[in-house]
């Protein structure tokens, strides 16, 4: 029995401490549980909250045991953008819809660069930018 009771504070030390987003700042609590991140989107205070984290911890905040947040210039390339001589990231083994038409999300690698060299000039710096601008006179 006492290994039953021990496992949830085990289990919450080890997210905390050992998993590999150990290392980004955050709520001691949002890196144990999912419960920290639901609690704010059903109460409707995600947004401001993720914006309370991002002032109190800095640029990439661990907003849950397996979700980071980012904010500064630099996310978008960090995140999004393919590196040249770099591997692309694996996809999920998400299955082929009945039409046969793959999302660029899990395309394979031939049609995923295909889709993005349609797609590319929408997401260039130059043009995030202008819509960040007109984002940002919305507020």
């Amino acid at each position: 029995h006492r290994d039953l009771h021990s496992f949830p504070t085990r289990r919450s030390s080890d997210l905390i401490y050992f998993h590999p987003l150990s290392k980004f700042p955050g709520p001691k609590l949002a890196s144990a549980t999912d419960l920290f991140a639901v609690f704010h989107f059903v109460s409707g205070q995600r947004l401001k909250f993720s914006e309370k984290l991002h002032t109190q911890y800095g640029e990439v905040v661990r907003t849950r045991p397996n979700e980071l947040s980012f904010i500064g210039d630099n996310a978008w390339k960090d995140i999004y953008m393919h590196r040249q001589g770099h591997k692309q990231m694996q996809k999920a083994g998400v299955p082929v819809s009945q039409t046969k038409a793959h999302s660029i999300i899990i395309a394979p690698d031939d049609v995923h660069a295909r889709q993005r060299r349609l797609l590319s000039h929408a997401f260039s710096e130059r043009a995030v930018r202008r819509r960040h601008t007109k984002f940002q006179s919305l507020k």
